[in-house]
C-alpha cells in the first residue's frame, strides 16, 4: 500500500503546503529528488477547538463520514493486527460488551 503521506506530497503542488491531520500511520521518507521543489510538509496532532466544532457542524450535516471497523473484546487481537498489517481504512473500534 501506498502511503497516504507520499499520496499528497505527490499531490501538493510546487510551492505548496501538505498538512497531515493526525497520525497517518504510515512511514514516510522525504528526499529532495522526489518532492516538488518548495514544497512544506507539516504536521498537527491536535487542532483548535474552534476546529472541533466546525468538524462536528460538518459531521451532523452528513458532510464527513466516518471510517471505522467494530471489534468485540475477544477481536482486540484481531485489530491490532489488522491496524498493523495495513488492513484497515479508518480505524479499529474495540467495543466492550459488544
Amino acid at each position: 500500500m501506498k502511503s497516504p503521506i507520499k499520496t499528497a506530497m505527490d499531490c501538493t503542488a510546487v510551492q505548496g503546503r501538505c498538512s497531515i491531520a493526525g497520525i497517518a500511520g504510515h512511514p514516510y521518507e522525504w528526499s529532495f529528488y522526489t518532492s516538488h521543489y518548495e514544497v512544506d510538509l507539516t504536521s498537527t496532532y491536535w487542532g483548535t477547538i474552534e476546529d472541533l466544532h466546525e468538524a462536528v457542524a460538518l459531521f451532523k450535516l452528513g458532510k464527513i463520514k466516518s471510517q471505522y471497523t467494530p471489534y468485540n473484546m475477544d477481536q482486540a487481537i484481531d485489530a491490532y493486527t489488522a491496524l498493523v498489517n495495513g488492513e484497515l481504512s479508518g480505524r479499529a473500534i474495540v467495543v466492550p460488551h459488544a
